[in-house]
């Protein structure tokens, strides 16, 4: 009788656990992929269609509001990656050993480990500066342009890259492709 009470006891703090780090990954990938789509938006309306040329029909103001927006977004999608980052750590480290029933988890942890690289050189090369840049006061537009075209021309595919893997983390955390029953594993 005493057993089976200390199972249930440890599965139900299990479960907390596992509830915990999903809630860190669901609210952190929020954060982090929809602040991330806000910075898009807003750097990317600063271009013609479909190029890297600066829409010439915006102001020197419009193009530094539309960066200053791209910045303030920058804060909520740092602390929505390391969310995001933390609960599928958590999520992996808790289930190591039904790491072969949970496919999704290990296809989930692979993509990690692609774009988490991804995003700290984004990070370090690109956002810092434009964060320091308008931390610092008024920012001279030339600064701020010349590290949003840098970012676009050398980060671009990285960024989409690394984009795509997370949204697929996301879909994968929610559907669980691959998931086999205990006693298949």
């Amino acid at each position: 009788m005493e057993e089976l009470v200390c199972s249930r006891v440890q599965d139900m703090w299990q479960r907390r656990w596992v509830r915990l780090w999903l809630s860190c990954l669901v609210v952190g990938g929020c954060l982090f992929l929809g602040g991330g789509a806000l910075r898009a938006v807003a750097v990317f309306s600063v271009f013609r269609p479909f190029t890297v040329e600066l829409n010439s029909e915006l102001t020197q103001q419009e193009r530094l509001q539309s960066y200053r927006i791209a910045v303030a977004g920058t804060p909520y999608v740092w602390a929505g990656g390391v969310l995001f980052f933390v609960g599928l750590s958590g999520l992996v480290f808790q289930n190591w050993r039904h790491l072969r029933q949970y496919g999704w988890l290990v296809m989930a942890m692979l993509l990690a480990l692609l774009a988490l690289p991804a995003e700290l050189w984004l990070l370090a090369r690109f956002d810092v500066p434009l964060v320091r840049l308008f931390a610092s006061g008024l920012p001279p537009l030339e600064g701020a342009e010349q590290i949003v075209l840098e970012r676009v021309r050398r980060g671009g595919a990285v960024a989409t890259l690394a984009s795509f893997a997370e949204w697929t983390i996301l879909l994968l955390v929610i559907w669980r492709p691959l998931e086999r029953a205990a006693h298949e594993a």
